[in-house]
């Protein structure tokens, strides 16, 4: 048993350190796409009258790409903390209806590019405690699957059921689906 344990010590210390090294780059690299972003805003702003098409459609796709790589970030990050059991949550009353709303329009260009419906049904208000960041996060990584695996032409649609003191969150999508094993 004792050697056993030993054993372990070296893949115990590399992989606290790949953690750790997961954790510092993820913290790292979510400056320099901050700052990517803001910079591709601040060209469109300035000059985003006189783009032809094809630069218009070429600044739309690196936005998105940033988009998508600061959401990667982001969820290393989160991975990180919550491996190393770090991770706090921040419990707060909140309405979850006009933030789904904005969540799901920030999906809406990636969505139409691929030709893609992405409707929204959600009730007039639900208030709810919980924690914003971390269901900004997970309804992000749902849609940002649902419309990478449904075809063009597909649907996506994110549901929210209320009944009584419960309710669900449903992202349903025409793409290929999961399989159930």
């Amino acid at each position: 048993l004792s050697m056993s344990k030993k054993a372990m010590i070296p893949i115990q210390r590399s992989y606290r350190q790949q953690q750790q090294f997961l954790a510092d780059a993820s913290h790292e690299l979510r400056t320099p796409l901050s700052i990517m972003n803001t910079s591709l805003d601040v060209i469109e702003l300035e000059n985003g009258k006189d783009f032809t098409s094809y630069t218009k459609e070429v600044l739309m796709d690196m936005k998105e790409e940033v988009g998508r790589m600061s959401r990667m970030v982001q969820h290393l990050l989160l991975l990180a903390r919550s491996d190393s059991g770090s991770v706090e949550f921040e419990i707060v009353a909140f309405d979850l209806v006009p933030r789904m709303r904005q969540w799901v329009q920030a999906f809406e260009a990636i969505a139409n590019q691929k030709e893609i419906v992405l409707n929204a049904h959600l009730p007039r208000e639900l208030s709810i405690k919980g924690d914003i960041e971390r269901m900004k996060q997970l309804v992000y990584i749902l849609l940002d699957n649902a419309i990478k695996y449904t075809p063009k032409h597909g649907n996506v649609d994110v549901i929210i059921d209320q009944q009584s003191k419960q309710w669900s969150l449903a992202i349903q999508d025409t793409g290929v689906g999961i399989p159930i094993e």
